[in-house]
């Protein structure tokens, strides 16, 4: 069962996804070494799993999914 999420986490998602988007093209747009693509890849997945994470509580079924039993 999902639960609703109140307005202030999804300010907080969308802030993390955002940083996390400019932080991710930022060096693409700016022509920069693939070493820094890279590590801003790296940074920006950060800032969207916390995006993400935020709103984990929102998404529908186990999150991430767990097998029952054994």
């Amino acid at each position: 069962m999902s639960e609703s999420i109140d307005a202030k986490s999804w300010l907080a998602a969308l802030v993390l996804g955002g940083i996390g988007l400019a932080i991710i093209a930022a060096p693409f747009v700016a022509g920069a070494h693939a070493l820094w693509m890279a590590f801003a890849v790296t940074v920006g997945s950060v800032f969207l799993a916390g995006a993400l994470g935020v709103l984990s509580p929102a998404l529908p079924g186990e999150f991430p999914p767990l097998r029952r039993g054994g």
